[in-house]
Parts: structure tokens; C-alpha cells; sequence
């Protein structure tokens, strides 16, 4: 059977038009074209192939190359599945970044990217792209991927460097908020007692030792804002962490500003410092990271474990006989 739109050898799989089951599609854009003026196909016209036409080249399909698509346009019911581990991701958009330069490469029949397993499953046509082609597709994106290993020795290992990642978060995030509390106390002379006013000299004074301590927040703590941000605008794109680092880096530059430059205030009381934003904001993002690898780990363990209580044999009737055999084994 072949499709009447591009010619191509379908199996019985195919998608199908009801008012003509004689016709089979490789994908939806066919049959689509096909259901929009069916007669141009349907009559032999020129530039399409007749029914007979298409019966006599099926015969000699075999000598004739299958051609290389892309997305959507692939063959049906003639793919394989390539399983892909990435590391990067912050946030949904970096998902459609990835599934786009992904479905973008010839032989890509479809991909597909989970945020909460951090996989990449891409359906291929057979022998027309290879796991390092997806690889280097998703690097291009500003991301690391590696090919999914079966074995328990990679999974532990993944689950090593997530706990590895979760206590380093964890302690960036208690610098972050040892920093915050004294940062917060000295910004707002008007409603905490025992702070100088605005424009006295100790208060300036603790307001620089404040850019310093936010400062090395920002440079530790947060750290990865600005890795992320820097990653995705090379590859003309934003993400979670460009929001971030952007919030946080805008919040202490105008605190600098005024600590440094009063004079552009038309009045003292006007001057304010935000480097409690800065210090509070960079703490909260980074536990809330800390605790969604911890999420991570906790549910791939718990599927592990539930994997582990699949049956490993099964019984079956043979010759008359009841056999145990490996549950690969079974035929249905």
C-alpha cells in the first residue's frame, strides 16, 4: 500500500480515510492534503500516481531509497525509540527548547522531554540519525545529555550526584539566610527601633558592609543564576534563571547607587537600599531547588523500588506441561 500524497510504501498500520481504504498516509499533513482535494489524487492527474500506477511501484519498492523526513512527516509505524538523560533543565521553557531543536533534525519522528525525570525520549526512523547527532543537538541548546543507561551502577550514580547537589544547595541556601536576617533588620530605620536614621554616618556604613555580604551571596548562593542566564543568552534564549539573575543584580545596583551616589535623590528620605531582595530572594529560589531535588530523588527511588516488584518469571502451559521461563520469554 502506498500513500497517494508522497508516494511512499505504507503498512498496514497507516493512518486511513474512510471513503477511500484503499489509500494508507504516512502522517496527518498527507492524509490532510489529500482530504483537501481528493480528486487530484484520486484520478491519476499528473504529478500523482494511479492506483495501478501505485500497485506496479510497489513491487519494485525495494529498490527504490525510503527519503529522510522530519518531524511529523517520518513514516509511520517505522521508528525507534532513543532514550536520552539531560542535565540543565530549570524550568518548562527550557523543555520546549530542547523538544524543539530536537524535533528539528532529520529522521526525528517525534520528541518528547520530561522536567521531572529529566529524560529525553526521541522516536527516529531506523539508520538515518544517530544518538550522538541528538546529543550534540541538545548541547547546541545550551544543555548536556547523555545516552540513558539500564544498568543499576548509573542510576546510583545519578542519585549520588543529586544528593551531592541537595547539600550544596542546602548550605548555599543557609548562607543566604544567615546574610538575610541582619540585611533585612538595617534597610528599614523606619520601622525597626535601635537603627540610625537615613544619611547618618553608621547607617551608610553598615549599608557597605551589606553590598559586600549580598554581594558574596550573589556570587556563591547564586551562582548558578547567573551560569544559567549567561548559557541560555548565548543561545539567544531565557529561562528561570535569567529572570533571577536579572531581579537580583538590578535590585543590588540600585542599592549601590544610592549608596554611593545620594546626591541624585531630590531627598534623603527618598534614598533606600534593597539588598534584602537581593539576599531573601536568592535564599528562597535556592531552597526551593534544594527541596525539588530532593522530590526528584525521593521519586526515583520509590520507582525503583517499584520496578524491582515486577515478576521476574511466569508460568506457562507448553506441550501439555506447566513451565517457569524469564518473562521476557513470553509470547502473546
Amino acid at each position: 500500500m502506498r500513500d497517494p500524497v508522497c508516494g511512499m510504501t505504507v503498512g498496514d498500520g497507516a493512518l486511513k480515510v474512510d471513503a477511500y481504504p484503499e489509500y494508507g498516509f504516512c502522517s496527518e499533513h498527507c492524509r490532510s492534503s489529500f482530504l483537501a482535494d481528493p480528486e487530484s489524487y484520486n484520478g491519476g492527474s499528473a504529478g500523482h500516481h494511479s492506483i495501478d500506477e501505485d500497485e506496479a511501484a510497489e513491487e519494485d519498492s525495494e529498490s527504490v531509497a525510503a527519503p529522510v523526513l522530519v518531524g511529523a512527516e517520518a513514516k509511520a509505524g517505522e521508528s525507534e525509540t532513543v532514550q536520552l538523560a539531560v542535565e540543565g533543565m530549570s524550568c518548562a521553557s527550557c523543555v520546549s527548547t530542547i523538544e524543539n531543536a530536537l524535533g528539528g533534525l532529520p529522521g526525528v519522528v517525534e520528541a518528547r522531554v520530561s522536567f521531572a525525570s529529566e529524560q529525553a525520549t526521541v522516536d527516529i526512523v531506523p539508520d538515518t540519525i544517530s544518538p550522538e547527532d541528538l546529543i550534540a543537538a541538545v548541547e547546541s541548546a545550551g544543555y548536556s545529555a547523555r545516552p540513558a543507561g539500564d544498568g543499576h551502577d548509573t542510576e546510583d550514580e545519578a542519585q549520588k550526584g543529586r544528593e551531592r547537589l541537595y547539600r550544596t544547595l542546602l548550605k548555599k541556601f543557609w548562607f543566604a539566610a544567615v546574610v538575610s536576617l541582619p540585611v533585612i533588620y538595617y534597610s528599614y530605620p523606619e520601622i525597626f527601633p535601635g537603627v540610625r536614621e537615613k544619611g547618618s554616618a553608621e547607617l551608610n556604613a553598615i549599608w557597605a558592609g551589606m553590598a559586600v555580604l549580598t554581594f558574596a551571596v550573589m556570587a556563591w548562593s547564586g551562582s548558578q543564576f547567573y551560569t544559567g542566564a549567561w548559557s541560555a543568552f548565548k543561545h539567544r534564549s531565557a529561562n528561570m534563571f535569567t529572570l533571577i539573575a536579572l531581579g537580583i543584580s538590578a535590585a543590588w545596583i540600585y542599592s549601590t547607587v544610592a549608596l554611593l551616589f545620594p546626591g541624585v535623590f531630590p531627598e534623603e528620605k527618598l534614598r533606600d537600599v534593597f539588598y534584602d531582595v537581593t539576599a531573601v530572594v536568592t535564599a528562597l529560589v535556592v531552597l526551593g531547588s534544594a527541596l525539588e531535588i530532593r522530590a526528584r530523588a525521593k521519586t526515583s527511588e520509590a520507582l525503583k523500588k517499584l520496578i524491582g516488584l515486577q515478576a521476574k518469571t511466569a508460568r506457562v502451559i507448553r506441550d501439555g506441561a506447566e513451565v517457569e521461563i524469564p518473562v521476557e520469554q513470553v509470547e502473546i
